[in-house]
């Protein structure tokens, strides 16, 4: 074989090794996923409400985010409240997703005009107590369990206890002392608080007018009970998931009753191992938070079409308790790993108007005395 036959062989081998190498990386393959958008990531900039901060840092959430949407999530924890009130620089934000309708409400009217927004999960407002103090409860006929394991409460006659000045000693609780409370986040700051306080701003009026729900010319009847329950608490958490942090690790010994979301607990108990004498309490009537999130960009947009994604919904509930807020997905109890869980939540009570809601805290901050 002459040299020159050689070279051409060797040529045309190696151009065909070239081919092979070309066909096997690149282009799209039978193989690869159409929806797979990781090469052009877009990062979007949010406050939300700390109860979702575990959800966000899913790392099943972050893939499909990243693969099927090509978004990344920067996020800070912030109130709801403050998230809409003004106080704070959204310029440069994506979104905002606050834990309840009114924080929406509260943002469309000082931002006339279209607002896109979708509320992504509910969550009721429960009460967190301990197995001693709930058994207390039952036999002052507070606390009822029901079919399932799982416990509601009176909250009418929780409110006219507490506001009685009865102490825990006079239903047989000697762990602590002083007058029965129920310990909350800051309503003035934080979200579960907030709503917390709306519901009790509707208990009062009810027992003032029997009217179910607080207006404006009615709530100024209650405000200043109100305020002086809210001082007597001192010092307040602003976020709902450092009270409920708080009040697992210190345990039974540190506060008696705290408000929370159904959520946290079911998140938890996924995670943890949880103190077996800890107990969830669903209060009768409770409300509904929900958590929508407001697109600031085009780009936020998409963040509500991503955690619309039914398998985020679903780990959203299996995984951090998050009942779905979308009408086509379901949110069933069997699902869990945890027991107590009621599969619908009865006696749901709206909450006062926002602008009632906002004149509330006004008043509890000391701007409208």
């Amino acid at each position: 074989m002459s040299q020159r036959l050689i070279i051409g062989v060797v040529l045309l081998l190696i151009a065909g090794g070239i081919i092979a190498v070309v066909v096997a990386t690149g282009g799209d393959s039978d193989d690869s996923d159409s929806s797979d958008n990781s090469s052009s990531v877009i990062t979007l900039n949010g406050y939300i409400g700390s109860e979702k901060v575990a959800f966000l840092r899913n790392p099943e959430v972050v893939r499909i985010l990243r693969e099927r949407y090509g978004i990344e999530v920067d996020f800070q924890d912030l109130g709801s409240i403050a998230q809409v009130d003004g106080s704070v620089d959204t310029t440069e934000m994506d979104f905002l997703w606050p834990s309840n309708e009114v924080a929406l409400a509260l943002y469309e009217e000082r931002n006339p005009g279209a607002v896109s927004a979708e509320t992504i999960f509910n969550s009721p407002i429960v009460l967190y107590s301990w197995d001693f103090i709930t058994e207390a409860l039952i036999d002052q006929g507070l606390v009822t369990e029901n079919p399932g394991a799982y416990y509601e409460i009176d909250m009418p006659r929780l409110v006219a206890i507490i506001l009685a000045g009865q102490q825990w000693s006079e239903i047989g609780i000697s762990e602590f002392s002083g007058n029965i409370k129920v310990e909350s986040t800051d309503p003035r700051e934080s979200n579960s608080g907030n709503m917390f306080y709306g519901l009790l701003a509707n208990l009062l009026v009810e027992q003032e007018t029997g009217n179910e729900i607080a207006t404006s010319e009615s709530i100024v009847l209650v405000l200043p009970t109100m305020k002086d329950y809210l001082d007597g608490l001192g010092t307040l958490e602003t976020g709902s998931g450092d009270l409920f942090k708080k009040y697992i690790t210190q345990g039974s010994g540190s506060k008696p009753i705290i408000v929370g979301y159904e959520s946290q607990l079911i998140e938890f108990s996924l995670q943890n191992n949880p103190d077996p004498q800890l107990r969830i309490l669903y209060p009768r009537p409770t409300v509904w938070s929900s958590h929508p999130l407001i697109a600031l960009t085009p780009e936020g947009e998409r963040l509500i079409e991503a955690l619309s994604d039914p398998e985020i919904q679903q780990i959203g509930w299996t995984e951090h308790g998050f009942r779905s807020g979308l009408a086509s997905i379901t949110s069933d109890p069997a699902d869990l790993e945890v027991s107590g869980i009621p599969e619908t939540i009865t006696s749901v009570r709206n909450l006062p108007s926002p602008q009632v809601m906002e004149y509330m805290k006004d008043y509890l901050e000391g701007d409208q005395q």
